[in-house]
């Protein structure tokens, strides 16, 4: 992704690579015992 550009890349592949982040991120907080926030997972998907 452009750090410079207003919008994120919505190239397949960069789709991917960020489902994949945030998917290792989710699955690192709930490894530390976070409790999934409704607000959070929906702000999440839409990214």
């Amino acid at each position: 992704m452009n750090k410079h550009s207003a919008r994120p890349d919505r190239s397949p592949e960069a789709i991917a690579k960020r489902k994949k982040a945030t998917d290792q991120a989710r699955a690192a907080n709930i490894r530390q015992g976070y409790t999934p926030d409704p607000v959070l997972e929906a702000a999440n998907a839409r990214y």
